[in-house]
């Protein structure tokens, strides 16, 4: 399959532009882990592959680059943030002789965005299938354009073979390839901006909830895990590398407790210097299991609390805890001396000032390390995007990978304040400790209240607002 040394057989492109870095803004920069899986697959099978990544380097360098390596195939992994900067390289490699691919979360939502400008989409998992298909493109074979995971137009009509099977034993896919990524440059950002050095990692698939804003395209629905002692390898081939500290970046990693106990355990046995976060649900945690993540070397995880209001989290989030058993399992973590953050949807369609407010206060009260204030934003493919992404009265628009243009009947004034009234409390919170907290928290919270109706009064009919969305620590 090697053509010659200065050459290969595919090139990945991961098409982040992450907004202009400013001094307050400590920006969570993942490196691309799906492209790291899927380029272990391709090298286990032959193939010569090398993964760019326009994070650190711009478009214009990663082009120039993918262009020089003459490969055979180019596939773009795309998530919903980076459509402008994935159809702007798409452009400029347009007539390179290679064969053109979209992939990843958005181009499997949505194959008509990217079925112009490219040879075919594909569509879902792709360490079984992807392999396949590139052999036969590698010679020459058409008959790809059957396989599972295949969507092309011919003759202006849309051809979509649908997805392939998901994996089934997650052990059989290789351990991500950590050479696909530019490692020196992203150690170096992290030991600056954090003070450590993170990778992420995968130990499940898939998520069987179905939050109202909650997209996952690609691994779906079915929960699938690889096995704890699997899991224990990776982490430490990542510690050997030198991190010290992993993402663990599964949708809900405690969703089994059994199996939480157990990975844990594995994990304790290899006495491995790195330490780890993950995200969590309330529901189901306890003591018991927080200690045992804390002894395996857990030191942050993060809770999708989403409100303050029990209505809003049941009937319109579509999340299944209670505010009482949020702070509780806040509270729990924090006894076993795990760090907790937390992430807060202000303004989510259907709920009123009010409740914005009592989100802000119950943040506020909470034990929280960290916590993050932000507007719902719909994605393609969930069942917010079909009740509020659809209507072309809304106003929901990208205006950057991180910046969100929003309608609100709350106004938008409201919402883009209250985000930043969070943000900052938090901020004082922390740096006045709990003690003085408890003293003045209430006095300041009303304020913060009284703020917010004088400078957005509720006749206020400016409905939207441009605000800047963090995103949350997962692939």
């Amino acid at each position: 399959m090697i053509k010659n040394s200065k050459s290969v057989d595919i090139v990945l492109i991961y098409p982040h532009v992450p907004p202009e870095m400013r001094p307050w803004r400590k920006l969570w920069l993942f490196p691309p882990l799906g492209l790291s899986y899927l380029q272990a697959a391709l090298k286990a099978q032959g193939f010569k592959v090398k993964t760019l990544d326009t994070t650190f380097r711009g478009i214009a360098s990663v082009v120039e680059e993918a262009k020089s390596l003459r490969p055979k195939m180019i596939g773009l992994s795309v998530m919903w943030t980076m459509q402008d900067a994935a159809l702007e390289i798409l452009k400029q490699l347009k007539g390179c002789g290679a064969v053109l691919i979209a992939g990843g979360p958005f181009p499997t939502m949505d194959p008509n965005y990217f079925i112009d400008h490219v040879d075919f989409v594909f569509r879902g998992e792709g360490e079984m299938a992807f392999p396949e298909i590139a052999k036969k493109i590698m010679a020459n074979d058409e008959s790809y354009r059957t396989m599972p995971g295949v969507c092309y137009k011919d003759n202006g009509k849309l051809i979509d073979n649908g997805k392939p099977e998901f994996i089934a034993d997650l052990d059989t896919v290789p351990h991500a390839d950590r050479s696909a990524f530019e490692d020196a440059t992203y150690q170096a950002y992290w030991k600056k901006t954090f003070g450590y050095t993170l990778t992420p990692v995968l130990t499940t698939r898939g998520c069987p909830y179905r939050c109202d804003f909650c997209s996952k395209p690609v691994f779906g629905q079915r929960y699938r895990e690889r096995s704890p002692e699997h899991v224990a390898e990776e982490f430490e081939m990542i510690s050997a590398a030198g991190f010290e500290r992993i993402w663990v970046a599964d949708d809900v990693f405690t969703l089994k407790l059994k199996r939480t106990h157990e990975v844990c355990d594995a994990i304790w046995k290899k006495h491995l210097p790195v330490v780890w976060e993950c995200l969590s649900r309330i529901e189901g945690a306890d003591e018991s299991l927080f200690r045992h993540m804390r002894r395996a070397g857990c030191v942050r995880v993060f809770f999708g609390l989403e409100s303050g209001d029990d209505e809003v989290v049941k009937k319109l989030v579509k999340k299944l805890h209670t505010t009482k058993q949020a702070r509780s399992g806040v509270e729990l973590a924090r006894q076993a001396g795990i760090e907790v953050g937390s992430f807060f949807l202000l303004g989510y369609p259907g709920e009123s000032r009010e409740t914005v407010k009592k989100t802000l206060r119950f943040a506020a009260d909470l034990p929280l390390d960290y916590a993050s204030f932000t507007v719902p934003v719909p994605l393609p493919g969930t069942a917010l995007y079909d009740r509020i992404g659809r209507d072309p009265n809304k106003v929901w628009k990208r205006t950057h990978e991180n910046s969100v243009l929003f309608e609100s009947d709350l106004g938008g004034r409201f919402l883009k304040l209250a985000t930043m009234a969070g943000a900052l409390q938090q901020k004082m919170k922390r740096f006045m400790g709990d003690t003085a907290w408890s003293v003045v928290g209430d006095f300041i919270q009303d304020t913060r209240d009284k703020a917010l109706d004088i400078l957005a009064p509720p006749g206020d009919t400016k409905k939207t607002a441009e605000v800047f969305v963090q995103s949350t620590p997962n692939m």
